[in-house]
């Protein structure tokens, strides 16, 4: 049974290449075709690949015939936490508390790459940019 075998792989070795190898050989033998579609999505999502989890979904979206509310819901929400881009990927920081004599440039210097901060701004201090 490829799917037991893929839940297995997932849940007790940890083994997410091979459970995802175990839950396609079941959509491609019939077994749990709904559930082991949903299952390779959530463990291609596991792996770090969301935009391949919901890329999988939607090509093999004509094999779901039941719980169609799940699938969608999965794919809605694998969707929303595809990495956006732009303006979106900008962050604020807002520190409290903070020492009133600390700089912007020394809250910045606590983080390894501060690229995507565009402003900071301390708590005690909104009306004042530092």
């Amino acid at each position: 049974d490829y799917y037991a075998d893929a839940k297995h792989s997932e849940y007790e070795l940890r083994d997410l290449p091979r459970a995802l190898g175990l839950f396609k050989q079941a959509i491609r033998h019939g077994q749990k075709v709904d559930s082991a579609i949903k299952d390779a999505a959530a463990v291609l999502h596991q792996m770090g690949d969301t935009k391949a989890a919901c890329s999988f979904l939607r090509e093999h979206r004509h094999l779901v015939h039941r719980d169609i509310k799940k699938y969608d819901n999965l794919l809605r929400n694998l969707s929303k936490q595809i990495v956006p881009s732009g303006k979106f990927m900008t962050k604020y920081l807002l520190l409290d508390p903070w020492p009133a004599c600390a700089t912007a440039e020394e809250a910045l210097a606590l983080f390894a790459n501060h690229s995507r901060v565009e402003r900071v701004q301390f708590y005690g201090d909104l009306a004042l940019d530092r």
